[in-house]
């Protein structure tokens, strides 16, 4: 069923949900949606990455019937100006609550539109990275006092400036502001000093200020603020300052008690693959092996305001590093990787923590091959990965040479999901005859062809004679 057909169905007056994300739907299929008005009880409507243009964006700006809207995802389509002034003026939805219209090119006329909007009083989410805006539209945004609710702004990589920045700066209506991102704009000391003595927002949590131009002195008036107690994780690499022997004492003290996160520097590295890629549209391999990696690294790596990594990735290896618990965490709990194929973290320091969160990530449905070999993952980890629904799709399993013992090995051999699995590596780990016996009885495995355990140092010739009597892999298990 396409669009248009979707579009013009008037027997669904109970829709509340309507997901059409990566269709490759066009105006002519979002005019026919936008002019439903049978679904009056619509709630979230997600487009993103189609080929939406202006005419579609403003077929939907245009309904009056959606009076239930709470969430419009439109991402990454192809949405400019008119488009987004549509959207502005649209006064039907007085229960928005997300707006999301990152990657398209709404401009400096669009983002004013919507700025100006006072209908939206529920507003708590706009996304606006990548959007081609400037001070005219920043102005726009940064002047609005209706948005009282707001707790997340996002305008990274945008070409905001000084004149923008103070006026976003200057707001004193945002009082519930959680995330801020300004990152990738042009903004210097000036703007930097005026977000630095805002003292409406002293609910922020993470601030987003790097790759920009600000100097010592926008730094120095940034480390002063304090009200921003509640701060968890600033972001402010890639400024031109230079006096960096007193950044980390700057930001010691009681106003910066819950700063988890704090990434004044990147590895060079780093910032050299982030340069090469920034204007790349599709990029499916990235590796930075060995290249010396940190946790702060990893987060940057892991960005979702704006996303740092491609959408079109599908192999990514951060392998020989010194990424831990904090850096795996975070790129375990990315909803942004859904594309990926491949993830090697082998060779760092990630744990059970680090493993647990990676256990529980939902987006990677698509994965064929995790390395997570030369870590310090223990059973709670093993068990955690064991229990991800979304790993049914494994071919290639690599948890060598880490502390998994009997627990963790007795959960993998209950598991029935990897039926695609083709190799399993646990060698070098700390499993016994208990743990041996439970995977040998496992019968789920069919395909597999290249299984080593070896080197387990507590498996005795009762647990080796258990794995080599299974139908299925027992013949070629190396013990």
């Amino acid at each position: 069923m396409g669009a248009a057909s979707i579009g013009a169905n008037t027997t669904w007056n109970r829709l509340k949900e309507l997901r059409l994300n990566s269709n490759r739907i066009g105006d002519e299929g979002t005019i026919s949606i936008g002019s439903n008005i049978t679904w009056i009880n619509l709630e979230q409507l997600y487009l993103q990455t189609n080929e939406i243009g202006s005419k579609g964006a403003a077929a939907i700006g245009a309904n009056t019937t959606w009076s239930k809207l709470k969430i419009l995802e439109l991402g990454n389509n192809k949405i400019g100006n008119e488009g987004a002034v549509s959207i502005g003026s649209n006064t039907t939805w007085k229960n928005l609550d997300s707006l999301n219209l990152w990657g398209n090119e709404i401009g400096d006329k669009g983002a004013a539109a919507i700025g100006a909007n006072i209908t939206w009083s529920k507003l708590k989410v706009l996304t606006f990275h990548s959007n081609r805006i400037g001070d005219e539209g920043a102005v726009s945004i940064g002047s609005n006092t209706t948005w009282k609710n707001l707790k997340m702004l996002t305008l990274g990589r945008n070409n905001i400036s000084d004149k923008g920045a103070i006026i976003i700066g200057s707001n004193h209506t945002w009082n519930n502001l959680e995330i801020l991102t300004l990152s990738e704009n042009q903004i210097g000391d000036q703007g930097a000093v005026l977000i630095a003595n805002n003292v409406t927002w002293c609910k922020l949590k993470n601030l987003s200020l790097n790759t920009n131009k600000i100097g010592d002195h926008g730094v120095l008036a940034l480390s002063k603020n304090t009200v921003w107690v509640e701060l968890v994780e600033l972001k402010i690499y890639n400024n031109p300052f230079n006096n960096k022997s007193l950044l980390y004492q700057a930001f010691s003290g009681e106003t910066w008690k819950n700063l988890k996160t704090f990434i004044p520097f990147v590895t060079l590295a780093l910032q050299d693959f982030l340069d090469s890629i920034k204007n790349q549209k599709s990029v499916n391999e990235v590796n930075l092996c060995s290249k010396a990696l940190t946790d702060e690294d990893a987060i940057i790596l892991a960005s979702t305001h704006p996303q740092t990594l491609p959408q079109t990735l599908e192999i990514l290896v951060l392998s020989q590093n010194n990424i831990g618990d904090k850096g795996g965490s975070v790129i375990g709990a990315s909803n942004v990787l859904w594309n990926l194929k491949k993830l090697d973290l082998s060779g760092n320091k990630i744990s059970d923590v680090g493993a647990e969160a990676i256990g529980k990530n939902y987006a990677l449905h698509r994965l064929q091959e995790l390395n997570l070999a030369h870590n310090q993952i223990g059973d709670q980890g093993m068990i955690s990965i064991e229990a991800d629904s979304s790993f049914r799709n494994l071919i290639k399993l690599d948890l060598s040479a880490n502390r998994i013992g009997d627990k963790g090995a007795r959960f993998l051999g209950l598991d029935v999901k990897w039926s695609y699995l083709e190799e399993l590596y646990l060698q070098e780990n700390e499993i016994g005859d208990q743990g041996a016996q439970a995977i040998g009885r496992n019968k789920a495995w069919k395909k597999l062809v290249k299984f080593e355990i070896h080197s387990n140092k507590y498996i005795t010739e009762i647990g080796e004679e258990e794995l080599k009597k299974n139908l299925i892999f027992g013949q070629f298990v190396i013990v």
